[in-house]
């Protein structure tokens, strides 16, 4: 070292490169100290910080040199608010960070709206499941491993790649000239909106103080709810106007566009674990859309597909237990110990099932059945996304009274079920009325328990784990709709063209297929009023079947939610 004060070097240093690891390690030793006043804290942490930080850099490769910039004018380690940022700045950074949020909110309900319209246009009926998938697929395979990446890299560099890998996949799917090329870009995107959504919890845990965390993490869930609001009026208002469906993605690109060895870095990322995940997924999701309508459920193609996901999964499962050909397992294994994390996990994962089924058929019901356009269909999704929202908020306020919070999710859990229930229920002459009053009970359902998982992770786990168990929600949130909506356009599909076909003159077999993929309007006019009548109410049927799975994640939610209000009387009767 230079005859130079080392508190001097320190403060000259600007704008360091904050690993992950190294809070997530200081979040701990902080945590053990919770009790140590703020004057011994200093005292301990001055007369010792540079000669530890080369100790931990001796234990931890991913330490880098420049992380000693971290450190305050009492050379203190900056944990939970290392932050430089103040005033129109931090407010412009925090912005930023929220219209992320926003961008995915407003991705979910345009592709929802426009789904039918750009199945009819590439005449693609397969499209109506692969291009839901597609986008959960990407981010659930990924949601795990960008944790490990935000860790190893610098976390503003990694953020904005996935957001260029996210406007990436919004200009293929603008400018899909096929199929194909449309389910690559929601794939593309499905990526980076999971570094996204993870890399705004880590920008906001690295940013944010323990008393400010709380509200600055209740921001990325209120901009969601906005976006979802307000991309089932935009991308309805642009699949009916001149401007086309393509606009739905291309308008993103106006709101997102914005030092320890590469070898070691890369060693704390489980490629393996990755690539093994997303194997399973994606002969999982494939077996799944390609049964009965490409090729047969008894078929060897498909067959192989399931046999293939099996094994890929079993492969994962032994991967991540034995920590094989990695150092640090793409899933958090330690946090799963938690008792409580299970049963957040299924909550998270049974409220994305809940919204994101009701959020993607709901416009196709309005759009088969009852003959709607897309804005209009658009406007029939608000009763479903406001009360959501308005839950959501409500839940969020709760958190802060821990007694209120079960009771919150098991009358939520107690809304999805019957408002799922009542939708299952719907046929081709439900009225209107009646729909909105089933879903505005869907949605005041998963609202309570839609972020509430995500948020309620810093009460359960250790601030050193904490990450880890915010990216194991954010997973939950993609890999159930990915798995629920392939299943759901599965049972529609196949069920749907089964029907229709039987009463279709035997010398139109096609129509079966072109109805059900958003043609039936330039078909129907031919056949007799009878038939007519029958192939809508079999449509209507068939579209009301999916809302088994909302029902299942019902239950499902009531029984998550009961384990959570069971530990909490056990953990009382042990006081």
């Amino acid at each position: 070292m230079t005859d130079q004060n080392p508190e001097q070097t320190l403060r000259k240093q600007r704008a360091p490169s904050i690993s992950l690891l190294r809070i997530a390690q200081e979040n701990q030793r902080r945590y053990r100290m919770k009790k140590i006043s703020l004057i011994d804290l200093k005292h301990k942490v001055s007369a010792n910080t540079l000669e530890s930080a080369d100790k931990d850099r001796k234990t931890h490769r991913d330490i880098r040199p420049e992380d000693k910039g971290a450190y305050d004018s009492q050379n203190e380690f900056l944990v939970g608010s290392p932050r430089n940022l103040r005033g129109a700045k931090w407010a412009f950074a925090v912005t930023s960070l929220a219209s992320l949020s926003f961008m995915l909110g407003l991705d979910t309900t345009v592709t929802a709206v426009v789904q039918a319209t750009f199945t009819s246009s590439f005449q693609s009926v397969n499209l109506l499941g692969f291009s839901s998938a597609a986008f959960f697929l990407g981010a659930a395979t990924t949601a795990l491993t960008w944790t490990q990446v935000y860790n190893a890299f610098d976390v503003k560099w990694v953020l904005v790649c996935s957001i260029v890998i996210f406007e990436v996949g919004s200009i293929i799917s603008g400018a899909a000239p096929n199929s194909n090329a449309l389910i690559t870009g929601r794939a593309f995107s499905g990526v980076g909106g999971s570094g996204m959504a993870v890399g705004i919890w880590s920008m906001l845990l690295l940013t944010t103080t323990e008393e400010e965390r709380s509200l600055y993490m209740r921001l990325p869930s209120l901009a969601w709810s906005i976006g979802i609001v307000l991309g089932s009026i935009i991308g309805g208002a642009f699949a009916e106007g001149s401007a086309t469906w393509r606009w739905g993605y291309y308008i993103q690109l106006c709101i997102g566009t914005p030092k320890a060895a590469f070898r070691d870095r890369m060693a704390n990322i489980d490629l393996i674990g990755t690539l093994l995940l997303t194997l399973t997924l994606l002969c999982l999701v494939l077996a799944v859309n390609f049964g009965g309508l490409t090729y047969s459920w008894n078929s060897g193609s498909v067959i192989v597909l399931f046999v293939l996901a099996g094994l890929f999964s079993l492969t994962f499962a032994l991967q991540q237990i034995s920590g094989w050909m990695t150092q640090q397992t793409v899933l958090p294994v330690a946090i799963l110990k938690e008792a409580k994390m299970l049963p957040l996990f299924l909550l998270q994962a049974c409220s994305a099932t809940a919204f994101f089924v009701t959020c993607y058929f709901i416009p196709l019901y309005f759009q088969y059945v009852k003959n709607e356009t897309p804005l209009r269909a658009g406007v029939h999704l608000l009763p479903l996304v406001v009360p959501t929202f308005a839950a959501a908020m409500i839940s969020n306020q709760l958190l802060r009274r821990d007694r209120l919070l079960e009771p919150c999710l098991l009358i939520g859990s107690s809304l999805v079920l019957t408002g799922s229930s009542l939708m299952y229920n719907v046929d081709a002459y439900t009225e209107t009325a009646r729909i909105y009053g089933y879903t505005i009970l869907i949605g005041a359902g998963a609202g309570p328990f839609i972020d509430t998982p995500l948020l309620a992770c810093r009460t359960v786990v250790s601030p050193v784990f904490l990450l880890s168990a915010m990216a194991m929600m954010v997973f939950a949130q993609f890999v159930a709709p990915a798995l629920a909506l392939s299943i759901a356009f599965a049972a529609f599909l196949n069920t749907a063209q089964s029907e229709i076909q039987s009463m279709l003159p035997k010398d139109r077999p096609y129509q079966a297929t072109s109805m059900i993929g958003g043609e039936a309007r330039h078909y129907l006019g031919g056949l007799d009023v009878r038939t007519r009548h029958q192939i809508m109410r079999a449509i209507a049927d068939t579209l009301a079947e999916p809302y088994a799975l909302v029902i299942a994640s019902g239950v499902l939610a009531v029984v998550a939610v009961s384990f959570l209000l069971w530990s909490r009387f056990t953990a009382r009767a042990h006081h």
